[in-house]
């Protein structure tokens, strides 16, 4: 029995191995139109291209998006978790940054359609 169980988990270990390998070698690839919106309120406020490096502030000094390397992510906010600026960096469509507080969504829109998943299709 203890045999079976090591080779089940140096299996395991393995295919945990590859896959981990293939999303830090072979990142999601961004489209040259890709961008990332900004919306406040319900209303989007700003549309910044993840090929360009650039900021949107938001005119209360709220919040700052920011735009970097192709990926977009929360700069600051003046939220008292700081949810958002711990999520991180995303440049795809399928990982929205979220500021209940400060009413913010930033998501990644691809103009092509390619925002659809892989279980939808």
């Amino acid at each position: 029995m203890k045999i079976k169980d090591i080779f089940f988990f140096l299996i395991y270990m393995i295919i945990s191995a590859g896959i981990a390998f293939g999303i830090y070698f072979f990142p999601f690839e961004v489209h040259s139109d890709a961008y990332a919106e900004i919306i406040r309120d319900g209303v989007t406020v700003s549309k910044l291209l993840l090929s360009e490096n650039s900021e949107y502030i938001s005119p209360d000094n709220a919040f700052c998006v920011r735009v970097d390397d192709g990926y977009a992510f929360v700069a600051y906010s003046n939220c008292p978790d700081k949810c958002c600026v711990a999520f991180g960096k995303t440049n795809t469509p399928m990982k929205t940054i979220v500021c209940v507080p400060n009413r913010l969504v930033v998501k990644v829109v691809y103009p092509t359609g390619d925002d659809s998943d892989a279980i939808a299709g």
